[in-house]
């Protein structure tokens, strides 16, 4: 079988990983820091972005998904970005969503390549998301990119339409690995639209069984000669796998909530630092200054004649990383994915919904036409005539046999699409998450290692001073 383009472990499949960026060494520290994949929208952010998180704010998901920063709506209809690392959005131009402009509603420019060649245009929160409702959809059993979740409070300051735009543009590039995605009809719409995106995707009907089986035949290369013993081994399979994604979902949901809690938390310990020194400061300058009968040669922080110190307690905690809200936004991204899996998984049930939806509708006109051929009279037949009678016995037989059919089909496509997610979907899942998580923890774990050092550093700083006496180091 072909794989699924974002899971495959092969050559092709790495590209759509993110490369750590570099993060400009710090002069007394002379260590390079990577940057996470999962930390860049982090890096848009400051450290007078983070408000204290209330209980309050944990009610509505999607309402409170950025309540860690709050900033004031721009006047102008452009939105402009401080990014501290240019480098984030300047990976694989081919594929990008950039230049939010505010005009009654938010658009961005979208840059991307489908079938027919490349493509540019402006496009609405709206018709990635219907983009995205219509691939999972006629897509069943397949992984789609999580986009951002809508939200209706505060979707147009200029922070939350940094963050959406940094999703956005990761949804187009993840999607752009996945070949079948990009080749389709779906896709088709929303690259080269002809008129409103959305509600030409709102017009589409339900994909016919005999056009999904083509696409798991053709674009994924299903069999559909199945052994019985691998169809029942993948259906167990998806069924645990399923289960288990369900149970995990509300605690990552917990956990995420309590990670964006502690952020401002973190904030506030990583100030202490500056608050501390200032408070030594005050008290030189009120105090040390007197005892040493004004020589301020005495003084080690608040010197005139040594500004350099002062200057690193200024800073020393707008250094700080907060590996808090590093950690935030890579569990809010990791609960993406999961959700997204979910949802290929999810869509194997929808199918058998159709599945019993036809059998039952089958059934009913059977009946019916049993009791339009034994002539037994009801409340609606004494109302038709005779050619009307056998115009519907005519019409159910064939329909009957249509149901009949596209039963049989869709039973052979629920057998593929188990196979076809326990083959491809479920194994290069495991491995991704367990790829990600490790990669994370080294990433953090440097972040730590970075926050002592400067800590080592400033204080050592201090011992240097020709004031402390050499006995006391």
């Amino acid at each position: 079988m072909e794989k699924n383009g974002l899971f495959d472990s092969d050559e092709e499949e790495e590209k759509i990983e993110y490369k750590p960026e570099v993060e400009a060494p710090d002069q007394n520290l002379g260590e390079t820091v990577e940057v996470h994949p999962a930390s860049r929208e982090t890096q848009l952010l400051t450290e007078s972005d983070v408000s204290p998180v209330s209980k309050n704010d944990l009610g509505d998901d999607a309402s409170s998904e950025d309540d860690i920063e709050e900033t004031q709506d721009l006047s102008e209809n452009k939105f402009q970005f401080d990014v501290p690392y240019p480098n984030v959005q300047e990976e694989d131009l081919t594929w990008s969503v950039s230049q939010p402009v505010k005009a009654g509603h938010i658009s961005y420019t979208v840059t991307g390549e489908d079938k027919d060649g490349p493509f540019q245009g402006s496009r609405r929160y709206k018709d990635f998301y219907s983009l995205r409702q219509a691939l999972v959809n006629r897509w069943p059993g397949v992984y789609v990119p999580p986009i951002p979740p809508k939200q209706s409070v505060g979707n147009k300051k200029d922070k939350f339409v940094s963050h959406r735009m940094h999703l956005l543009d990761q949804f187009m590039k993840k999607i752009s690995k996945i070949p079948h995605l990009i080749k389709s009809d779906e896709f088709q719409m929303f690259s080269k639209p002809a008129g409103d995106i959305s509600a030409t995707f709102n017009s589409l009907g339900n994909i016919s069984p005999e056009d999904l089986r083509k696409r798991l035949e053709n674009e994924l290369e299903v069999s559909t000669e199945l052994e019985e013993a691998l169809v029942n081994q993948s259906r167990e399979q998806v069924n645990d796998f399923q289960a288990f994604l369900k149970k995990i979902i509300p605690t990552l949901k917990t956990i995420k909530e309590e990670a964006k809690k502690m952020v401002s938390s973190r904030e506030v310990m990583n100030k202490r630092t500056s608050a501390l020194v200032e408070a030594m400061s005050q008290y030189e300058s009120n105090g040390l200054i007197k005892f040493a009968d004004d020589d301020i040669s005495r003084m080690v922080i608040d010197n005139p004649e040594d500004p350099e110190m002062k200057a690193k307690a200024e800073g020393i905690g707008k250094f700080y990383s907060n590996t808090f809200k590093d950690f935030y936004f890579w569990i809010r991204s990791t609960l993406g994915d999961i959700e997204a899996a979910l949802d290929a998984v999810n869509g194997r049930d929808k199918v058998v919904q159709n599945k019993v939806k036809l059998l039952n509708k089958q059934k009913s006109e059977k009946s019916e036409l049993d009791t339009i051929n034994s002539g037994k009279k009801t409340w609606k037949s004494l109302f038709q005539s005779t050619s009307s009678k056998q115009n519907r016995a005519v019409f159910l037989t064939s329909d009957i046999e249509k149901l009949e059919n596209d039963a049989k089909e869709l039973d052979v496509i629920i057998k593929m699409i188990n196979c076809y997610i326990a083959e491809n979907i479920i194994p290069t899942f495991k491995e991704r998450q367990i790829k990600d998580y490790y990669e994370f923890l080294n990433y953090i774990a440097r972040r730590e290692i970075n926050n002592c050092a400067a800590t080592k550093f400033f204080w050592n700083d201090f011992t240097k001073n020709e004031n402390i006496p050499a006995d006391s180091k």
